[in-house]
């Protein structure tokens, strides 16, 4: 038979950048439900996945749409990297507990955005070994990953008015947990976004001055003007009853905040407001076994020991000692028990005058 997924791409390989942009031909996905639909929809979205075992094949990522009258539209997304659970778990609790009555506007939810990543526990996809965090606004016409971003993006971002995208510290990061916000130029954004990140529910907030922005969902939403609201749930490629609780909570209290659901946000007290700085200790230089000192959640001031890196096959030589390069507070530390050098060891993030 013919390869017909193939014949398509290589069709329309040439006028991908300008279909791209022009919106002339429609992207090679597909969904199965009726995003603008009310009430509650169920299903999938599909993405073209040729290759020996199946020459036809898709990847199905679960998508589900609750929708009531006026309101606008929160785009909830969770194991966008697929060693990150605890989005994935409490998005998943959400759609079994919100009843449609409930809700004023659109909740759009795709708990395993990576979802072929999140069947097997892995930070980039199995199928094409893409970063889909790096992906971002995507290809209609490229990798699975490029073409599952490119229909998040236009297919899902456009419709949203707030986009949460939960993400924990995966298999090689451990983190307090927090609700994270980018510096933005506009100050009228920057000033909504704090109420959001206000209300979450984490023990911090941090304030990130993004290094490489190329490729993200932060990126991608922020460019459309739109708020957007991303976590670090602790990690170590694990899950716990807290961590959970902590961003079931975040999520039904940025939907209050929003007014998709009724009710106020109800949280303990604001979070410890942190802004991440390069204090010039944070990567590690060598590589070898991995002693913290100091745990996520932690105090700590300019000088102090933060952790240890052993050479592991030299007895005689000493360990390379780590120390903080300022007073702050310890947001993440490296997961494994061994490490790389170019490796994050260590982040320490000052503490910054909260913005609301």
């Amino acid at each position: 038979m013919p390869d017909t997924s193939d014949a398509h791409t290589a069709h329309r390989g040439d006028d991908s950048r300008e279909a791209r942009t022009s919106g002339a031909l429609p992207a090679p996905a597909s969904c199965s439900i009726d995003l603008d639909a009310e009430g509650r929809s169920i299903g999938t979205f599909s993405v073209p996945w040729s290759r020996d075992e199946s020459g036809w094949g898709n990847v199905l990522t679960p998508i589900a749409v609750i929708a009531n009258g006026e309101g606008p539209t929160v785009l909830l997304t969770g194991g966008n990297h697929g060693d990150e659970f605890e989005g994935p778990v409490a998005l998943r609790r959400l759609l079994h507990e919100v009843e449609v009555e409930r809700v004023s506007g659109r909740i759009i939810v795709v708990p395993g955005l990576n979802q072929a990543a999140l069947r097997v526990g892995r930070r980039l996809s199995p199928v094409d070994g893409g970063n889909l965090n790096r992906s971002f606004p995507g290809n209609p016409v490229g990798t699975p990953t490029q073409r599952i971003a490119d229909f998040v993006f236009r297919e899902l971002v456009k419709r949203a008015d707030l986009v949460l995208d939960i993400h924990s510290g995966g298999q090689s990061m451990t983190f307090e947990p927090m609700i994270a916000t980018h510096v933005l130029a506009d100050e009228r954004r920057t000033a909504e976004t704090a109420e959001y990140i206000k209300v979450f529910g984490t023990p911090l907030a941090v304030l990130i001055d993004e290094p490489d922005p190329n490729g993200l969902l932060d990126s991608a939403v922020e460019d459309l003007g739109k708020v957007f609201l991303t976590t670090e749930i602790q990690g170590g490629r694990a899950i716990s009853a807290r961590t959970v609780d902590i961003t079931h909570r975040g999520v039904v209290n940025t939907l209050k905040q929003a007014g998709v659901l009724a009710g106020e946000p109800e949280f303990d007290a604001p979070p410890t407001f942190v802004r991440m700085v390069d204090d010039g200790t944070s990567v590690a230089t060598i590589g070898g076994l991995f002693e913290p000192l100091a745990d996520p959640g932690d105090e700590v001031t300019a000088g102090d020991p933060v952790a240890r890196i052993h050479p592991i096959d030299d007895l005689a030589a000493p360990p390379s000692v780590l120390r903080s390069g300022v007073n702050g507070i310890v947001i993440m530390r490296h997961n494994p028990g061994l490490i790389e050098s170019g490796d994050p060891a260590i982040t320490v993030a000052v503490h910054e005058a909260a913005p609301w």
